[in-house]
């Protein structure tokens, strides 16, 4: 179900980008979004890609944390951090972030590192060694690329509260930070597997995910379809 949710959140992915890119918008935030959602319609694609991969794997009985579904995660959230880094830059003289909003985002920075420090050093180092050299640097940089993507979606909310943008850049931002914190939780899983019931928490959030990737594809190929938004 969650990667026909995602699937069909491509459909709408693509068709908003075909709109942007056929747009004659004079709006200088559209003129950003038409890259900015290209970017996130590949991302998308790379990480339905990678659960495609990751489902094959167990379906054969093979680790689910394999080479080529981790390489297409790393892909996916590769271009999720062009597309966060590029609207921030690009909107960043369009709205100036207030100073508290700067301290809430190093408070937001210094623990999702603090995390990502105890993952790699306790759990996921003493496991990879064993593994050849370009396998170990993939699944170690697999979540620090997520984590890095995830706080560019920082970004969002206040371009969002200042009226900026509108819903589907918001939407889609909850999609990255749901699958942020799903994919963590399945990785801690996977190297510990001490709790019974974490799979079905992060296989809702995984879920809850997709569908915000779906809320924000779709609202994006009506709003943009016309006019500005």
């Amino acid at each position: 179900m969650r990667d026909l949710i995602l699937g069909l959140s491509l459909y709408y992915a693509f068709k908003t980008v075909g709109s942007l890119m056929r747009g004659m918008h004079q709006n200088r935030i559209m003129h950003i979004k038409k890259v900015v959602f290209l970017y996130l319609g590949l991302a998308a694609s790379f990480l339905l890609a990678g659960f495609i991969s990751q489902d094959f794997s167990l379906l054969i009985g093979k680790n689910q944390f394999g080479v080529i579904s981790t390489a297409l995660f790393f892909a996916s959230n590769m271009l999720f951090i062009i597309a966060f880094s590029y609207f921030w830059h690009h909107s960043s003289k369009l709205h100036r972030l207030q100073a508290k909003e700067f301290l809430f985002f190093i408070g937001v920075i210094a623990a999702v590192f603090l995390w990502l420090h105890y993952l790699i050093i306790n759990h996921i180092i003493p496991r990879v060694n064993i593994l050849p050299i370009s396998d170990k640097l993939l699944l170690l940089f697999n979540p620090i690329s997520l984590a890095l993507a995830f706080l560019l979606t920082l970004v969002i909310h206040p371009r969002y509260k200042a009226g900026v943008i509108r819903t589907p850049p918001w939407y889609l931002s909850s999609g990255v930070f749901m699958y942020f914190i799903g994919h963590m939780m399945m990785i801690y899983h996977h190297l510990r597997q001490e709790s019974a019931i974490l799979p079905f928490i992060y296989a809702f959030l995984m879920m809850m995910s997709s569908i915000y990737f779906l809320f924000g594809f779709f609202v994006a190929s009506k709003k943009y379809r016309i006019r500005d938004a």
